[in-house]
């Protein structure tokens, strides 16, 4: 089951408590405003963290090659 699957099903799930429990529109609307706030905040942080990692790895990889060619360097 993906993410999105999870999602949806927990949507539907609070979809039906708000409809068993005879809450207003008003706040349904309300939380699924909240909620989609939250969500598209979480998919931005989840993309910055990526993009740090890759950064991250990218820095790694070139100081590993600086590494290996001082090394290379001082044989000669």
């Amino acid at each position: 089951m993906t993410n999105e699957d999870k999602a949806r099903e927990l949507a539907d799930m609070v979809g039906s408590v708000v409809v068993d429990e005879y809450l207003p529109l008003e706040v349904l609307e309300l939380t699924a405003d909240f909620l989609k706030e939250d969500c598209r905040q979480i998919k931005q942080a989840a993309q910055d963290i990526e993009e740090e990692q890759q950064e991250i790895q990218a820095l790694a990889a070139g100081k590993e090659g600086k590494h290996w060619q001082a090394g290379r360097k001082s044989t000669r």
